[in-house]
């Protein structure tokens, strides 16, 4: 009787989160391949750390959505914490995971997740200069495979 309801509220989440990840996607277009290098160590460095504390290996999002239906709004609730906290940085390290996840649970989001990783691709070439800057003034973020793009996701317009 209610099923309508509920495709209607689905349909809705879907393109609320189809417009919030275009504009992560255009905001990641703007940015430099340098500057994209900062945010896949603090991207890496959040995988490594929910993957010590929650188990969720984010290089196989589809399996963390499926083991733990609440991993999006966990870590959307990570990011309004570090946000509440004036982590940015944190916060959008966390943010990367959040968009991944969402475009992989919705199909129709899928190409979006390609576009995101496409652009963090860009700053591969990047991170180790940006980890010897961070050593130097005594941060050692884990960036352990920070080339690596999750299942799924890789684009033949990657760069590895």
């Amino acid at each position: 009787m209610f099923g309508w309801v509920k495709e209607k509220a689905k349909a809705k989440i879907t393109e609320t989160r189809r417009k919030e990840a275009r504009d992560y996607v255009e905001a990641l277009a703007q940015m430099e391949d340098d500057e994209l290098a900062s945010l896949v160590v603090i991207a890496t460095h959040t995988r490594h750390t929910l993957l010590k504390h929650n188990n969720w290996d984010l290089l196989y999002p589809k399996s963390v959505i499926e083991a733990s239906p609440t991993a999006i709004f966990a870590i959307s609730k990570l990011v309004k914490d570090f946000q509440n906290d004036k982590q940015f940085i944190c916060a959008s390290g966390a943010m990367v995971w959040v968009h991944t996840l969402r475009c992989v649970e919705e199909d129709a989001l899928w190409y979006l997740g390609r576009a995101i990783w496409r652009h963090l691709s860009r700053g591969f070439p990047y991170v180790p200069e940006f980890v010897r800057a961070q050593e130097l003034i005594g941060a050692f973020p884990n960036v352990e495979g920070y080339n690596l793009v999750p299942h799924g996701l890789w684009s033949d317009q990657c760069t590895p």
